[in-house]
Order: C-alpha cells, then structure tokens, then sequence
C-alpha cells in the first residue's frame, strides 16, 4: 500500500492514476473529483460511504467540520 500526503487528488492537466490501474481506492478533495468525472466516461466514481468523526458535535453522523482561523484584530 502507497499514499501520497502532499496533495489531495490529482490536478488538471496532470495524469490521473485510476484508468491506469495505479490506483484502486481513494480520498480525494471535490475539486480534483469534479475534473475527473467532468468527461465522457469518468474514471471513478463514490463508493457510498464516508467516515464518522469522533466530535460529539457529529452526533454519530457523517458530517464535514471546517475551521476558520481569523486574527484577532480583524474581523472574520
């Protein structure tokens, strides 16, 4: 098994690994999943699941949680 932390999915323009078989299974963010189903015959496809966060604010549900850093003499 091999994974690529510096980056969330393929980019346009640059080759992407599933129609190869390079890869079988992935995370990937929505913008590199947007361009590789934007074709004629898309080379992935969701799998139907998504992970559950330990939060107590998921409540048990598969939810996003997004974090905003502002400074604190500005305004968000």
């Amino acid at each position: 098994m091999d994974f690529d932390t510096t980056r969330s999915g393929p980019r346009p323009g640059e080759p992407e690994p599933f129609s190869t078989g390079e890869v079988d299974l992935a995370f990937v963010c929505a913008s590199s999943y947007v361009w590789m189903t934007a074709g004629p015959v898309a080379p992935v496809r969701l799998v139907g699941a998504a992970w559950l966060p330990t939060d107590p604010r998921a409540a048990g549900l598969a939810v996003y949680f997004g974090d905003v850093l502002a400074p604190v003499d500005g305004a968000a």
